[in-house]
């Protein structure tokens, strides 16, 4: 099941205060320009909703007909579709039982979709210099993704440091997440270090989707 579910951590004041420093710190010596966006989910997985649905409809059955009393069987059928809603409905209602039922390759492709959708969306592309650098996280996932733009060369370290993002995001420790993004600044000013004519293009403050 991994670390536990913190839903609340990324979207409360304190992590929009931190976020927001800790990208004026990025963005201090270097010229990139970094935006953190903040989503619930990148999917709603209504595959997954089905599964346990018919899961709780299969088992309603199982007991219908294997209960050594007999039933009435006029109203089976509601009966049926009731028990599929029933399941259907405690996925969507309880988000770490949709995230622990859900395969992870699912989630990691609709967290890569979300993610490039996102770069295009918030304009991250449309910096003078394609310096743009989104920092996409997706809370039910567990996951974060770092999208740049092809002003902003390549460094070494940053895969490695995607699976320490994705577990601090897990975990909902905005202190590690907000460590590891900072770490990158002495990286990010040598390789694309602050030009004279420098002006900030996109905001420094999280973008927080609506929950």
């Amino acid at each position: 099941m991994g670390s536990p579910w913190k839903p609340s951590t990324f979207f409360g004041e304190v992590a929009k205060a931190r976020i927001k420093e800790i990208v004026a710190e990025l963005e201090l010596g270097s010229a990139v320009e970094v935006v953190v966006a903040v989503h619930p989910r990148s999917g709603n997985y209504r595959e997954t909703e089905y599964l346990l649905g018919c899961v709780f409809a299969m088992m309603w059955l199982a007991f219908f007909l294997y209960y050594p009393d007999p039933f009435d069987f006029t109203f089976l059928p509601l009966e049926m579709m009731g028990a599929f809603a029933a399941g259907a409905l405690v996925v969507r209602a309880v988000a770490p039982v949709k995230r622990c039922l859900t395969p992870r390759a699912v989630m990691a492709r609709e967290v890569d979709r979300a993610a490039k959708a996102a770069f295009y969306d918030l304009s991250i592309a449309r910096t003078r210099a394609r310096t743009g650098v989104l920092v996409f996280v997706s809370v039910l996932e567990g996951s974060a993704r770092v999208v740049k733009d092809v002003g902003v060369p390549r460094i070494e370290g940053l895969s490695t440091l995607a699976p320490r993002l994705d577990q601090a995001v897990r975990r909902g420790d905005i202190r590690s997440f907000t460590g590891l993004l900072g770490s990158l600044a002495a990286t990010w000013t040598k390789a694309l270090p602050k030009r004279a004519d420098d002006i900030n293009e996109l905001p420094d403050a999280p973008i927080q989707a609506g929950r």
